[in-house]
């Protein structure tokens, strides 16, 4: 608890002092909240299967093109899933 005195007006022998106080409250929780805990170990991989699609061509002289998918690790607590997506 801080206490501070102010003076307010001209000091022409009389004074008027204000006090005033503060009072901060911080509340901490330790350990999950109520979203729960989604743990992922340094070491486990993101990437699980990666599959490459060939799209067909359609027309001829068409450029062929394909798609990869990929199957990644999900961390789940219960309440969310949190998906880890490499760059």
């Amino acid at each position: 608890m801080f206490w501070e005195k102010v003076k307010l007006g001209y000091k022409f022998g009389a004074s008027m002092e204000t006090t005033s106080s503060s009072t901060y409250l911080y509340k901490t929780t330790r350990g999950s909240d109520e979203l729960g805990e989604g743990v992922l170990e340094f070491g486990s991989a993101i990437i699980w299967k990666k599959e490459v699609i060939k799209n067909p061509v359609y027309k001829p002289g068409d450029t062929p093109t394909q798609t990869t998918n990929y199957t990644i690790n999900e961390v789940s607590s219960g309440t969310f899933i949190l998906l880890l997506n490499p760059k």
